[in-house]
């Protein structure tokens, strides 16, 4: 298997250990039971409409956020153990441009958040 293979495995490893801390510890933030708890502050008074209206964006940032992260794990395992899988080499191909797409996609994101809280 070699040494570069397990490089790969430590932060899908942390990844899923985040995503199913996140999912099913009872103290953190649940976005995917709180996100519809925020839907009905859209009707209230204007000011609580901001709020909540901001609550949702941010939980929705979250959860785009974490579905790439976890489309990039499933893409760059694929391609780190591309010689295991026996995939052809043009739906490898075209996994490595997706891979690389969901990589932009990701530092568009944290880039636009940064220049939102700076």
């Amino acid at each position: 298997m070699g040494y570069t293979h397990l490089f790969w495995l430590c932060p899908s490893c942390s990844f899923s250990f985040q995503v199913n801390c996140r999912v099913f510890y009872v103290n953190c933030a649940k976005t995917h039971t709180q996100a519809p708890k925020s839907l009905p502050g859209l009707f209230y008074a204007k000011k609580e409409h901001e709020a909540a209206k901001h609550e949702l964006v941010v939980k929705g940032l979250y959860l785009i956020f974490y579905l790439l992260l976890c489309i990039m794990v499933l893409t760059g395992l694929l391609l780190a153990f591309e010689d295991y899988t026996g995939i052809p080499e043009n739906i490898n191909h075209r996994i490595k441009e997706f891979h690389g797409f969901c990589m932009y996609l990701i530092l568009g994101l944290l880039s636009s958040i940064w220049l939102e809280c700076s």
